[in-house]
């Protein structure tokens, strides 16, 4: 019995990163896009003291000195081979994936908690544009140091292993407040794991058990004093309407697998013309659900699913908190660090259901079976359905650029050559959007490209910009304008 369990994790252990890679790779493309451009080519060619001026000063408004520093490391090797970018942030999402998995399992000592936790995270439809889109990377980074910084605490902590633990936890932590701002939030879990975890091995609380909290405390009020006084390059701003549309974004494109790029505001004319696959999926979402809620109440209430309840009042407070810096914005990539509480909820909440069943009729265990088949396909249909925008995004870039090339082949040097509608973005999946100045100064040095996107249009008259080297976007073509 024993020797089967342990052949099933490592099936588990292998089965998970693969099918997790074979969901995802269809978004592969070789060619940047957006910010991407821009990104890469300012980190490409750091000296040593542009390193440090990264850790000493924010850059464009923002203080994210770590990311900057892959991208450089990236860089190195692949210049602007955006497979490559995608092949390592796979590997590191991966690594995010075991991690999750391996934190779960420490807090609950549950390896079946682990699996699911770190498989229920790995194919949650929100996480496509973190994966796909190399300028949203950091948020994978940051889940990397963050929960290294908890593993080192708990292994610290329950273990009682010291060595340089705590000195490691305390370093992640300060990686990850360097790698992206909605880290901001993590100090705050670090009290809150000695008193729901810690607290409870130990049976005993007292106040001096706080005092390896502290340095992480201290540290978060220095970081805030320091970002907040450095400002930021877009205004902040909170009010209710906007916060509780905010949480219902995070609510729907995690628990309900919304698509994220119809969550946004400008997207009523996606919904007016593409209404069907939104609404089906919130659907069969809502049907999937409500079969867990029903086989839990039914067969789990008060039997598993309270044997962890600390773990699960510490995973609501870290979906809870992770949203606190992100109150003020909604895009797919921001819910990556809430969706590591939702997982590990979702992950006991499907394992009390396990577990309370597999003594039950062969049809309960086949209805269990048939709803997470559906939510599993769920999942993987959204992610495919991003996954084509974001190949698209990184095909029409590739094509302009070509086509680009055989129109300044005619255009003498240093004359403008006007652009009209190359599209912001597919979809939310982004593609000209920051990235035209760029790839002026890599591709064509030696002409002046001026770009209207197509949100943009609406801002100007186009008759007042035209020359003879006018080109409109239209269907993928760059048409010259007479």
């Amino acid at each position: 019995m024993i020797r089967n369990k342990t052949i099933l994790k490592k099936i588990f252990f292998i089965l998970i990163p693969v099918s997790i890679t074979i969901i995802f790779i269809p978004g592969f493309t070789n060619s940047p896009v957006a910010d991407d451009w821009i990104v890469i080519q300012r980190n490409m060619n750091l000296t040593f003291p542009d390193i440090l001026k990264l850790f000493t000063s924010t850059n464009f408004g923002w203080y994210r000195p770590i990311f900057e520093l892959f991208i450089y490391l990236c860089s190195l090797c692949f210049k602007f081979q955006a497979i490559d970018y995608h092949v390592v942030i796979l590997i590191l999402y991966l690594f995010v994936l075991f991690l999750v998995g391996k934190i779960s399992f420490l807090l609950t000592e549950e390896s079946g908690i682990g699996f699911l936790s770190a498989f229920i995270f790995g194919i949650l439809s929100i996480h496509s544009e973190p994966v796909l889109w190399i300028s949203a990377a950091n948020e994978i980074l940051t889940a990397i140091f963050l929960l290294s910084s908890i593993y080192f605490y708990l292994v610290l902590r329950i273990n009682s292993k010291k060595n340089f633990t705590y000195l490691f936890s305390l370093l992640f932590m300060v990686a990850a407040l360097s790698t992206k701002e909605t880290s901001a939030f993590f100090p705050l879990m670090i009290p809150l794991i000695e008193y729901f975890i810690i607290n409870e091995k130990n049976k005993k609380f007292t106040l001096h058990k706080l005092i390896p909290v502290i340095p992480f405390l201290l540290i978060q009020i220095i970081y805030l004093v320091i970002r907040i006084t450095a400002g930021f390059p877009y205004e902040i701003s909170f009010h209710s309407l906007k916060v509780v549309y905010v949480l219902l974004y995070y609510l729907l494109v995690i628990v309900f697998s919304l698509p994220d790029n119809y969550g946004y505001l400008s997207s009523a004319n996606l919904w007016l013309t593409e209404p069907l696959f939104p609404i089906i999926i919130i659907l069969l979402s809502i049907v999937a659900l409500s079969g867990y809620i029903w086989l839990f109440i039914k067969y789990s209430f008060k039997k598993h699913f309270t044997n962890h309840n600390n773990f699960i009042k510490l995973s609501i407070c870290w979906m809870l908190l992770s949203v606190l810096p992100i109150l003020s914005m909604v895009s797919g990539r921001t819910a990556f660090l809430a969706s590591i509480g939702y997982s590990w909820i979702f992950s006991l909440f499907i394992f009390s259901i396990i577990k309370s069943i597999r003594n039950h009729s062969k049809k309960i265990k086949l209805v269990f079976a048939t709803i997470s088949a559906g939510l599993i396909l769920i999942n993987i249909s959204v992610v495919q359905y991003r996954c084509h925008y974001w190949r698209l995004a990184g095909w029409t870039v590739k094509n302009v650029i070509h086509q680009l090339n055989d129109i300044v082949i005619n255009i003498p040097r240093g004359e403008e050559i006007y652009i009209f509608g190359l599209p912001d973005h597919l979809n939310r999946a982004y593609t000209f959007r920051n990235a035209v100045s760029t790839i002026n100064k890599i591709y064509y040095p030696d002409h002046k490209i001026k770009v209207w996107l197509d949100t943009e249009l609406n801002k100007i008259s186009k008759k007042n910009y035209l020359n003879k080297n006018s080109f409109i976007y239209q269907n993928g073509n760059l048409i010259k304008q007479e």
